[in-house]
């Protein structure tokens, strides 16, 4: 990837669409070298006196090559361009399950690259949620997670560590929400706020807070520095603010620093923000929704039809169909993130 808010999209599948119409109203099927194309609609539909595939029809496919596995599953349209809910395996071991519109990915979806190990490490990332001409677009959550290579994926909570945006972007790129780099025992530190172009934390209103030191910024950040507001010092024990500074930016010098009377509606809105990452575990639950995702991986390359005719199907389905990422909507109540 060229940045981390990017996806480069691996070569896409391409269908030969008068080979296939031709196969398909003789034999339900068509084949060519080692890609077979099985129909998994009823073939009567399509028998051999047809003279052509009745346009308002679409075709529900699964390809499968010499190696077994199986690049792509879903619905294609009477242009052979997939149309739909579709489950697309590239070569390079990538995954995309979600909505193809004339052969783009369009509205909800999740993309898994293929894990890959560093020194002792197996980086996995993923993105779920919106899309746009191939593009992030809209709500998602895109994760990297690291975990020893040598234990079974996502089975040891308390030892993984984990990066994650959680938010909105635009064009392939996160425009505003929240980052977090989580690396376990409740030890984290979470930036929310607004992006530059380039990625670099910038925009007014933004928090950053760190549990380990227990230190807080709100206010303006420029270039992924924070250069003007307020900057608080928790209690670890009872979550109280102890200390406040206001920090003021003079053109052409650094920020500078002091010390002033802790205000009740500063102290409200920033012990609010931190105090929302211990109600609940969120942390925990970011972990199992995408240990399900990666179930659901594993599962599909073991047997098309289970993966078509099964419950799980459905539930990614309905996940990609749903809006509801609780720990961004929990801080949207509290601050204005929109």
């Amino acid at each position: 990837m060229k940045t981390d808010s990017e996806v480069q999209i691996p070569n896409q599948i391409h269908f030969k669409q008068k080979e296939i119409e031709k196969s398909i109203k003789k034999i339900g099927f068509f084949k060519e070298n080692t890609i077979t194309i099985n129909q998994l609609l009823e073939f009567d539909q399509y028998l051999p006196q047809d003279e052509f595939i009745p346009p308002e029809e679409d075709l529900y496919f699964a390809l499968e090559n010499k190696d077994e596995k199986i690049p792509f599953i879903g619905v294609v349209n009477y242009n052979f361009k997939r149309f739909g809910y579709c489950l697309n395996t590239y070569l390079n071991g990538d995954i995309y399950f979600g909505y193809y519109y004339k052969d783009i990915m369009n509205k909800r979806g999740f993309y898994s690259y293929k894990s890959k190990i560093e020194n002792d490490y197996r980086l996995y990332q993923y993105y779920f949620g919106s899309w746009k001409n191939n593009l992030f677009e809209g709500m998602g959550i895109y994760l990297w997670i690291n975990e020893n290579k040598d234990i079974i994926p996502f089975s040891d909570f308390n030892n993984t560590s984990f990066n994650c945006f959680i938010g909105n972007s635009e064009n392939g790129l996160f425009k505003k929400g929240i980052l977090l780099k989580y690396k376990g025992n409740n030890d984290f530190f979470v930036y929310c706020g607004s992006f530059s172009i380039e990625g670099k934390k910038e925009g007014n209103n933004c928090f950053y807070y760190c549990s380990n030191l227990e230190q807080m910024c709100y206010g303006i950040f420029k270039n992924d520095v924070f250069s003007e507001g307020y900057a608080a010092k928790f209690n670890k024990d009872n979550g109280k603010m102890n200390d406040l500074i206001a920090y003021k930016k003079e053109e052409n010098k650094n920020p500078k620093g002091e010390k002033i009377k802790i205000e009740k509606n500063i102290e409200n809105i920033m012990t609010k923000f931190r105090n929302i990452f211990f109600s609940k575990n969120y942390f925990k639950d970011i972990y199992e929704e995408f240990k399900n995702i990666l179930k659901f991986r594993e599962e599909k390359m073991k047997d098309i039809n289970m993966i078509i005719n099964n419950d799980k199907y459905e539930e990614i389905i309905k996940l990609l169909e749903s809006d509801n990422i609780s720990l961004y909507r929990d801080i949207e109540k509290i601050i204005d993130i929109k």
